[in-house]
């Protein structure tokens, strides 16, 4: 996490499954750093406008998925925040087959990050995340994620990205 942050010079975070909340648990800066007000260690909350956060639930257990997103209210951060169920359903659909999730002004206005899956044993056990300006995200994008995909893929212990959906979380109902 530390080597991406290093090498693209954009800030990086890693999250997981946490207690059942997706949680922030990890943030390096980098040289260009982004600060995003309260995106901070232990941070759980708008799961709908969080990469990470739904590249998490796009591989979480169906059952673990819908109860977790079931009563959520989808609150408009953004013009760009992803707000219908349907519409988080498609994006999650994408997460799953692209094998990575990139939200662009979802969050915060000029902000795009990026996310990738970290595995072990072959399920999605946390998220690494890029945090760019969007207007060097789009200068630069497809380098970014190529980078991103590989950091994952290192802490993944060289894995290739090939996940299979329902594998990193808990099978117990998650609360809340």
């Amino acid at each position: 996490m530390r080597e991406l942050a290093e090498s693209t010079g954009e800030t990086t975070y890693l999250s997981a499954w946490q207690e059942g909340e997706v949680r922030i648990l990890e943030v390096a800066e980098g040289s260009h750093a982004v600060r995003v007000s309260g995106l901070v260690v232990g941070y759980s909350q708008n799961l709908h406008a969080r990469t990470s956060a739904r590249l998490l639930l796009a591989f979480a257990d169906p059952q673990v998925r819908d109860q977790r997103l079931d009563g959520l209210k989808l609150r408009r951060l953004t013009r760009a925040t992803i707000t219908s169920r349907s519409e988080l359903n498609r994006d999650l659909e994408r997460i799953r087959r692209d094998r990575v999730s990139v939200g662009r002004d979802e969050y915060v206005v000029g902000l795009t990050c990026a996310s990738a899956p970290i595995l072990e044993n072959d399920g999605v056990v946390a998220a690494m995340t890029l945090a760019v300006p969007s207007s060097r995200f789009q200068e630069n994008g497809s380098k970014l994620v190529a980078a991103l995909r590989v950091a994952a893929a290192d802490a993944s212990g060289g894995n290739p990205v090939r996940a299979t959906p329902g594998r990193n979380t808990p099978t117990q109902a998650v609360p809340g």
